[in-house]
């Protein structure tokens, strides 16, 4: 079998370049969930174009929510999907994420690439295939950036230890199956060295697929006014982003609009006070690269 890690690397080429690899074998793709199109889909997005036969395993699925070359995918999920809103409060059923994972039979696999940063990397596979995990990074809120997530200014002091007790068992889950993985990839070097301290695994840095030609600077609008200017941030609504830290560094800007494409309680919470922000569910990115004064209208919207 011709080396993954390798092959992987046509990612950062243009679509329309890429061929389809190992067409003579069955590769199955793990990813955590699919609930959106964030940074994580896309470079599920960019396998995919690789493997167009490859079949997707997945903790839980909302029909919809990702690209249409991901959704042509034949999609596995997981029990939780059969769960009441698992599509919506999915992040609550993290205790159940190892046992959930950890379900799908991969038997007939030659080769499993997971996109993980959370529980996918931990997908159980039998001795001949080969298992290559592109990581985004191990487990936030279980290790560095539990107190982002669980921290005592959101749940109390209650609600902290019991996080805690909850998350030390899926910590030391996390790390113990770090060893189902035969190469990992990283996004980044802070990744990779990340992989090394929570995992003492080595990984390979391959950065992320980029549209180059698509994010271009504009040049038929005129440079507009600094005074006049707004500040844009691109963001999912999550707590590890630190969104409040950038409304706080900039509190002269006189109008800047924060666009997500998420809602999340805890940042509402942190941002209200701001009321010169504006708060735009996500859009088509052609829309997000235009600039500033071409966005949409005031007003406070939220993804359905």
């Amino acid at each position: 079998m011709p080396e993954p890690t390798a092959a992987l690397r046509a990612m950062v080429g243009k679509p329309a370049t890429v061929v389809p690899l190992l067409p003579n074998r069955r590769v199955v793709l793990v990813h955590d969930w699919l609930t959106g199109m964030r940074g994580g889909e896309k470079v599920l997005e960019s396998i995919c174009r690789l493997f167009p036969t490859a079949e997707l395993c997945t903790l839980v699925y909302e029909r919809g929510s990702v690209s249409p070359l991901i959704e042509s995918r034949r999609i596995r999920t997981s029990p939780l999907q059969r769960l009441p809103g698992a599509t919506r409060r999915y992040r609550e059923m993290l205790p159940l994420f190892p046992a959930a994972i950890e379900l799908f039979d991969l038997d007939d696999a030659d080769l499993v690439i997971s996109t993980s940063h959370c529980a996918a990397k931990s997908v159980v596979r039998t001795g001949r295939a080969r298992h290559l995990c592109y990581c985004h990074s191990p487990m936030r809120y279980a290790w560095d950036q539990f107190d982002a997530y669980f921290g005592r200014e959101r749940l109390g002091r209650a609600g902290n230890l019991l996080a805690r007790l909850a998350l030390s068992p899926i910590a030391r889950w996390d790390r113990s199956t770090a060893h189902r993985v035969d190469r990992y990839l990283a996004n980044s070097h802070y990744v990779a060295g990340r992989i090394a301290r929570y995992y003492n695994r080595e990984a390979t840095v391959l950065h992320p697929p980029v549209d180059t030609e698509f994010f271009t600077p504009n040049g038929d609008h005129p440079r507009e006014d600094r005074s006049s200017s707004h500040f844009l941030v691109v963001s999912a609504l999550v707590p590890y982003k630190r969104l409040e830290v950038a409304v706080v560094r900039h509190p002269r800007l006189p109008y800047p609009q924060l666009r997500s494409d998420q809602w999340l309680c805890l940042c509402r919470r942190r941002l209200r006070g701001f009321l010169w922000i504006e708060l735009h569910a996500w859009n088509r990115h052609r829309q997000t690269v235009d600039p500033p004064n071409r966005l949409p209208a005031s007003g406070l919207y939220r993804r359905p």
